[in-house]
């Protein structure tokens, strides 16, 4: 029969070996294709026309990222962004469409570098810088004759959007893991002045190949 304190040992090893991981058994070789998604929280700063209209919203972005070594990778994602009108601003019919709008949406398209710190181990952190189109979009809801309700969109102009951020990756399985990020972005050719967000996301990662 095995005596308590080696059973008590072997728990504490075996806890720690869950903890932890071995070395490398969360590593993926080059060539390995990843896809996932994410829920996203932003706020909109900055002295432009959307700042003093909009504040905070939520949003769900879409990534695919390919790696072309152990601690790289790059790829692509999309994103869509909405931000809530400030709550108490009085509402003004006509130009600026912006004054009488209720969201602010922006639908992103970006390229993405990520690079790995710690790529061996179950908990990993990485860096992303990411480039990029967004297309903003003003939703003004609207009740016609009828007492139909709906949405009436105004587009402005495409226009270049930049994203440096820190993420984390939890590895529950070996190809699944749990991704969190903090992100900052910079907007070009925003209304009136400079707009940059800042966003809180998390989801999900699977890896479909390695």
């Amino acid at each position: 029969m095995i005596d308590h304190r080696i059973r008590v040992r072997l728990f504490v090893v075996i806890i720690i070996c869950l903890i932890v991981g071995n070395a490398g058994a969360f590593e993926h070789k080059r060539g390995t294709t990843s896809v996932g998604g994410q829920i996203l929280l932003g706020a909109i700063e900055g002295s432009s026309e959307w700042r003093d209209h909009f504040s905070e919203g939520m949003g769900v972005t879409f990534s695919v990222r390919h790696s072309f070594a152990r601690n790289r990778a790059y790829g692509v994602s999309f994103e869509q962004q909405r931000f809530q009108r400030i709550r108490g601003l009085d509402k003004k019919e006509g130009l600026p469409y912006y004054y009488d709008a209720d969201d602010l949406e922006f639908q992103s398209l970006l390229l993405d570098y990520y690079f790995y710190f710690q790529r061996k181990n179950r908990r990993t952190p990485y860096l992303i810088i990411s480039a990029g189109l967004y297309r903003p979009q003003i939703i003004i809801e609207i009740t016609d004759e009828t007492g139909t309700a709906g949405d009436h969109v105004k587009f402005p102009s495409e226009n270049v959007i930049g994203r440096i951020g820190v993420g984390y990756e939890y590895f529950i399985k070996r190809n699944f893991s749990i991704d969190s990020r903090i992100s900052g972005y910079y907007l070009n050719g925003t209304e009136g002045g400079t707009s940059v967000t800042g966003q809180i996301a998390i989801g999900v990662h699977l890896y479909v190949s390695h």
